[in-house]
């Protein structure tokens, strides 16, 4: 099976809940928030073992060639930034023209994913899925109430998942602990696994600008002699940029999912988070004894009478917390952020004012 997968990582996100430590040049993806290496890198290591290089497909915007043109997947480079579903449709296409009919899985680059094994084995089982004609999804059983993810209701048992009930906004806290008590909700991932042919049918009949300019991009690709993706010729990729303007600046949930037919989920086996913030780095890296969590690659950090805090410090310059509690300190070479565990959610606040104020600073 796993011949007949090629996989698409989305790279294209900004990440700004993590700022200062995540840039637009720098983003979340590209930083080691837990382990050795990036989140994106760590994202190709889950999936070697199931494809090639010419198996695996990294898309991202032009902003960040610097950080990603070496990596080990073929890279497609967005000529903007339309959102998720012109990006997945794109990499699909390119995807099925080079290995035509296999299953095609979506993941994003900057979630953190447990135990590979069981994650390869959810995959395996959504591509056979897929192969059938379907458009699967991976859930995750949620663990909390929680109202920073969307949901997914599922519907009547099938072979190896569900189907989708519906696909459910972010919903309020009395509302996801109703949905944690019922059992038959789960977060979506943005993980995604179908055929191009399966996808092309609900694009043409929900996205016709996005389907035309596919029908184009998919001419040129036809008459053009290259074997594999990294050989297409200039006119390949002058296609792409002129019709991809054209596509509908949309999201994939928006844009196909929520209105898809032949829609399954799989309920995942392994651990996850989507490390939205810096009050999820506990779901990551261990606390010491007060539930503090140090992250630092050199210095000191000492912590006294305090407890529940994420310290993230670039320097190796000594760092004392003393009867604090739930906080977040993070310090970058140019910035310092302070800000309560609970409140994570709000540095995109902090970035929507330095847009205005100071954009060298994002």
């Amino acid at each position: 099976m796993s011949a007949h997968i090629n996989f698409l990582v989305l790279a294209g996100g900004a990440g700004t809940r993590f700022w200062p430590l995540s840039r637009r040049s720098n983003p979340k993806q590209c930083l080691e928030l837990y382990g050795s290496k990036t989140m994106m890198e760590q994202t190709i290591d889950r999936i070697k073992h199931q494809s090639s290089k010419a198996q695996r497909y990294l898309v991202y915007g032009d902003h960040l060639r610097h950080q990603f043109e070496s990596s080990d997947a073929l890279s497609i480079v967005e000529p903007s930034a339309r959102n998720t579903a012109p990006a997945i449709a794109l990499g699909a296409l390119i995807a099925d023209h080079f290995d035509e009919g296999s299953a095609i899985a979506v993941l994003p680059s900057d979630h953190f994913v447990g135990e590979n094994e069981a994650f390869s084995s959810d995959i395996i089982l959504a591509a056979e899925l897929a192969l059938t004609g379907m458009i699967v999804t991976i859930g995750i059983p949620p663990t909390r109430p929680e109202t920073g993810f969307g949901y997914i209701k599922k519907g009547v048992k099938i072979d190896k998942g569900f189907t989708v009930e519906a696909f459910v906004e972010k919903p309020d806290f009395k509302t996801a602990s109703q949905y944690l008590m019922q059992g038959n909700y789960v977060w979506n991932a943005g993980m995604f696994v179908f055929t191009y042919a399966t996808l092309i049918h609900e694009i043409a009949s929900q996205l016709p600008k996005m389907a035309a300019g596919l029908s184009i991009i998919k001419t040129a690709l036809v008459e053009d002699p290259a074997k594999s993706w990294t050989d297409v010729s200039e006119h390949v990729l002058e296609t792409i940029k002129t019709e991809f303007q054209n596509f509908e600046a949309t999201s994939i949930d928006f844009g196909v999912m929520e209105n898809a037919e032949n829609i399954a989920v799989l309920p995942a086996s392994f651990p996850w988070s989507d490390l939205g913030h810096w009050a999820a780095m506990s779901e990551v890296l261990d606390p010491d004894e007060n539930q503090n969590i140090n992250h630092r690659k050199s210095g000191e950090t000492f912590f006294y009478n305090a407890s529940d805090n994420v310290v993230s410090i670039s320097s190796d310059r000594f760092v004392a917390l003393v009867g604090v509690k739930n906080m977040v300190l993070v310090e970058s070479e140019d910035a310092i952020l302070l800000i309560s565990k609970s409140k994570c959610q709000d540095v995109r606040e902090v970035v929507a004012h330095l847009k205005k104020t100071n954009p060298n600073l994002i």
